[in-house]
């Protein structure tokens, strides 16, 4: 039973981590408890906090990624910049709205929203390839690279990031939240966007979660990669590593998320009002 010790001690080591996600799970979830209707519908609806704050979360992960890629000189992080900055894009219609260009009338008669981007082209099949990519990153790499010497060793041999497990299950109780506020929470007869802000919720908090693996990787990249965090325990705590290269980014990213969200919130209230 040595490895359940492993698995409670990477806990203890990743707690800061781990109350973040948690918090701001908590506090995204609960407007439902806390706000009307209407207000619910506005802050999930296109071009409102949830998804300004999923759009910057995925741009900070693409530009951690990007800074890992040059500093530890490993590809696989160029190939994450690419994908999370597309995911940026995407999620903002690539500053359609914002910048007021049209739609292309051939890519308007395929698209499900009419709006410039390609993920409502194939809506249902990109998400669910999104899904899977989060749930195979986060919680069966580390589990393989852990528990399986052949998957281990493989993974050394080609330095790939490898995230906690106690911060990839996140992306699997973000998901039972989203489903449990879906099944028991929402009340039936709602606007449609009432429903449709929960989505926006549940994509938010797994950008976030992105967000947080991504300064995780970035705090440990003198470590190297390809081994699991469990590996490196003993060294990590005799040395007693410092966060002080994480603080200045992590407290940044907070920053900004939190400065979006205010902003978005009184533009929300002050209609309302």
């Amino acid at each position: 039973m040595n490895f359940i010790k492993l698995y409670l001690r990477e806990i203890q080591h990743l707690k800061s981590y781990m109350l973040i996600l948690v918090l701001v799970m908590l506090a995204s979830f609960s407007v439902y408890f806390f706000l009307d209707e209407p207000t619910i519908a506005r802050i999930g609806d296109e071009d409102h906090l949830f998804e300004y704050l999923t759009s910057l979360s995925f741009l900070i992960c693409s530009a951690i990624f990007l800074y890992i890629c040059f500093k530890n000189r490993n590809f696989i992080f160029f190939l994450l910049a690419i994908a999370f900055f597309i995911g940026f894009g995407e999620e903002i219609s690539w500053g359609q709205r914002i910048l007021g260009f049209s739609t292309p009338e051939s890519l308007m008669e395929i698209n499900a929203q009419e709006e410039f981007n390609f993920h409502n082209i194939m809506t249902w099949e990109i998400n669910f390839v999104f899904k899977v990519f989060t749930l195979m990153f986060g919680i069966v790499l580390p589990f393989l690279v852990y528990h399986f010497r052949f998957f281990k060793s493989l993974s050394m041999k080609l330095r790939i990031p490898v995230p906690p497990i106690s911060l990839g299950i996140f992306f699997m109780a973000d998901w039972l939240v989203f489903r449990f506020f879906l099944d028991f929470v929402l009340h039936p007869g709602g606007v449609p966007k009432y429903y449709f802000s929960v989505t926006e919720i549940y994509e938010f908090i797994t950008s976030f979660i992105m967000l947080v693996i991504s300064l995780y990787f970035l705090h440990y990249r003198h470590l190297g990669f390809g081994a699991d965090i469990k590996d490196n325990l003993d060294y990590l705590e005799s040395e007693k590593v410092e966060m002080n290269e994480f603080k200045p980014v992590l407290i940044y990213s907070v920053s900004r998320l939190m400065k979006v969200a205010h902003k978005q919130l009184t533009f929300v209230f002050h209609k309302t009002a």
